[in-house]
């Protein structure tokens, strides 16, 4: 047998063989990536509908609620519960401050709620960490 010959067919097994060896845990790590992202993508979504609806933070009539009101109302949601734990330190303080009933928050204007805005600046920033877009 020719050398040549043998060493093409030793090496095409040797690289098949490995290949096929690899290649399972190749495609688990691929679809484990590809399982987080859509997890995180429909997280953020919810997190969107939920903590971001209009109704926590404005009332029947359209006024704009307080901003320790509309706290409360994030805070009894369990989307809440699972975003919390991804907050910045700064974003938990500064949404801390608004469950303590004694600290008076004078709102802007008639259109913004502070714990709106860090709701949503937090929603954005996970979205851009998790390189959602």
């Amino acid at each position: 047998m020719d050398f040549e010959l043998l060493t093409k067919v030793v090496t095409s097994s040797v690289f098949g063989a490995i290949a096929g060896f690899f290649s399972p845990w190749i495609k688990y790590a691929y679809e484990s990536r590809a399982i987080r992202r859509n997890d995180r993508r429909d997280r953020i979504a919810q997190w969107r509908r939920d903590l971001l609806d209009h109704n926590l933070y404005f009332d029947e009539k359209g006024q704009l609620r307080h901003s320790q009101e509309s706290y409360r109302l994030v805070a009894a949601l369990g989307s809440y519960s699972l975003l919390e734990p991804h907050l910045s330190p700064l974003a938990a303080e500064s949404l801390k401050r608004f469950s303590k009933g004694r600290t008076i928050i004078v709102d802007s204007d008639d259109f913004t709620n502070p714990v709106r805005q860090i709701i949503a600046e937090e929603i954005s920033r996970l979205e851009k960490n998790w390189r959602l877009l």
